[in-house]
């Protein structure tokens, strides 16, 4: 990552001051400095027509899935927003939330962490090496299953390959929420 800095000269005194560091991605727009963390609320609301996620994430889809991905203001878990999965009448395929890219993500020393509710339903917290491709996704360790109330989940990243974290869908029968907030 590189560190810019604004510097202020004073008109009247001619002394220069410098702001603290301001870190930004890496040049190919890899996430470098850690910890990441998106609370889904400085995003726009989506809609099951209009699939979205927040800046520098996406959602991912098997092509003509049936479900969708977006940001919502239906009962977060922190105001004002979540990312709501939902499968409708698919119960094959990828439906997942993916991060930016993120430089040594799976060097073995990272966690994800999230909040999340799904009366039931899973989630499968994985990587990909390609984020415009599902078949690309690696899942790491068992399926996540969530509760009818928010809890908190984590999930140590091992080493191994991806540069993207995704949170997929469990699926498991059709007409299945997921809800996700905090990660």
């Amino acid at each position: 990552a590189d560190s810019y800095y604004c510097a202020v000269t004073c008109a009247a005194s001619g002394v220069t001051t410098n702001s603290t560091p301001i870190t930004v991605a890496a040049p190919n727009g890899s996430i470098s400095t850690y910890p990441l963390s998106e609370n889904f609320d400085s995003s726009s609301i989506g809609s099951s027509t209009n699939n979205n996620a927040p800046s520098c994430w996406s959602y991912l889809e098997t092509s003509g899935s049936a479900g969708y991905g977006y940001i919502s203001s239906s009962s977060p878990y922190s105001p004002s927003l979540c990312f709501y999965l939902y499968n409708s009448s698919d119960t094959a395929g990828n439906i997942m939330l993916v991060s930016p890219s993120m430089v040594n993500l799976t060097d073995g020393t990272k966690r994800v962490r999230f909040i999340g509710k799904g009366n039931g339903n899973t989630v499968q917290i994985g990587t990909l090496s390609d984020p415009t491709n599902p078949a690309s996704f690696t899942a790491i360790g068992s399926p996540v299953t969530l509760t009818s109330a928010w809890e908190q989940y984590s999930v140590v990243i091992p080493s191994g390959t991806g540069s993207y974290l995704a949170i997929k869908h469990g699926l498991g029968g059709t007409y299945k929420s997921i809800y996700i907030d905090d990660v």
